[in-house]
């Protein structure tokens, strides 16, 4: 990965347990905790991407996918990227959903 990452559990809602990580500094820490957290035991590490952020809402059935809504989330920024607003719909255009 490249640096900057953020790591969080695989499975929690609310902002629980994310941290973005400037450098190896940490890491081992931050994968414990989000481990802790995590209701399956497991973090994901990915790397950070500047802008924006959104969720894509969407129900499955018999593997079908059905697209729902976009929203557009807003946070406190890092570390945590505690959510405190969202948008729906946002303010993409049809064409960049």
């Amino acid at each position: 990965f490249k640096f900057p990452i953020i790591v969080k559990p695989t499975d929690r809602s609310g902002s629980r347990n994310i941290m973005k990580l400037e450098s190896t500094d940490g890491l081992l820490k931050a994968i414990k905790e989000a481990c802790e957290t995590s209701f399956e035991k497991k973090a994901i590490v990915e790397e950070y991407l500047e802008g924006n952020e959104y969720s894509m809402e969407t129900i499955s059935s018999n593997g079908v996918h059905h697209f729902l809504a976009t929203t557009k989330k807003y946070t406190t920024g890092a570390p945590h990227f505690i959510e405190t607003a969202h948008k729906q719909p946002s303010d993409l255009s049809p064409e960049i959903e």
